[in-house]
């Protein structure tokens, strides 16, 4: 998988998906940004460099389930991930939940 099958399939999902950053005045999203690369090996010694993603759930409502389903997509696709942070975030007048992840 790659960051763009990633996104595409977090766009089927919440259709106010974007890189980098969302657009001033949206209220419920998700951003999607490398951030780095990891270096892994498999079990046959191959060694990959893959991309290391961060993945910004925002939303306006404390039982909104987009972090949730976000959380049960990337465990559908197998993609080991790291929640962050989660709380109402000042700069973003919103909830913001971080996951973390490595693109496999």
């Amino acid at each position: 998988m790659t960051s763009q099958d990633l996104k595409n399939r977090l766009t089927a999902l919440c259709p106010q998906t974007y890189e980098l950053a969302a657009p001033r005045g949206a209220t419920r999203y998700i951003v999607i940004h490398e951030y780095g690369r990891a270096g892994v090996s498999g079990s046959d010694t191959t060694a990959l460099t893959l991309p290391k993603v961060q993945l910004d759930v925002v939303t306006q409502n404390l039982s909104d389930p987009l972090p949730d389903q976000v959380a049960d997509l990337l465990g559908t696709l197998y993609l080991p991930f790291e929640i962050v942070e989660v709380g109402y975030d000042d700069e973003y007048a919103a909830m913001r939940c971080i996951i973390q992840l490595v693109v496999v």
